[in-house]
């Protein structure tokens, strides 16, 4: 009979703890579209960070027959200054050749870019001109120009 009441016992234990463990919640998990703001005053939700990381280079600006295209995978956010530096390239609409390839320092909350480097290629490929500013000041960016469509496109600005 003890034997009995002490194995109803353990019975009735193992039930309330299984059923005390099903009744605790489970932990929370970010919605992946939930859109939050890193540093640098990018709005993104991780589906959007994880959909533009699937292609390498995407698609910036139009300029005259120029199309120009940004590095998701070489964009830095300098958490200090709150500011990114990406990289554009322009590819010549006409022959699909690389005619420019610009560093460009963004802030986004300001709407503001200054150009960190620019390389100019003809044609054939070969370098036209090799431009590095010794000290790159800030501009505004002017609506309806390459360097607004970059900030729009880069920063992921709703306007």
């Amino acid at each position: 009979m003890t034997k009995l009441v002490l194995i109803l016992l353990t019975m009735l234990l193992s039930v309330q703890s299984v059923s005390a463990q099903s009744k605790r919640k489970k932990p929370a998990i970010d919605d992946i579209h939930t859109v939050t703001e890193n540093p640098c005053g990018v709005r993104q939700s991780i589906s959007q960070v994880i959909d533009e990381a699937e292609l390498e280079w995407r698609s910036a600006a139009l300029g005259s027959g120029t199309a120009y295209f940004y590095n998701t995978r070489r964009i830095i956010c300098d958490s200090k200054t709150k500011t990114l530096k990406v990289w554009v390239k322009g590819v010549r609409e006409t022959s699909k050749t690389t005619a420019s390839m610009s560093r460009y320092e963004l802030d986004c909350r300001g709407e503001r870019l200054k150009t960190l480097s620019t390389v100019e290629y003809y044609e054939n490929g070969r370098v036209s001109n090799n431009f590095e500013p010794t000290n790159p000041k800030w501009s505004d960016a002017t609506p309806e120009t390459v360097g607004y469509a970059v900030l729009v496109t880069v920063c992921h600005k709703d306007f």
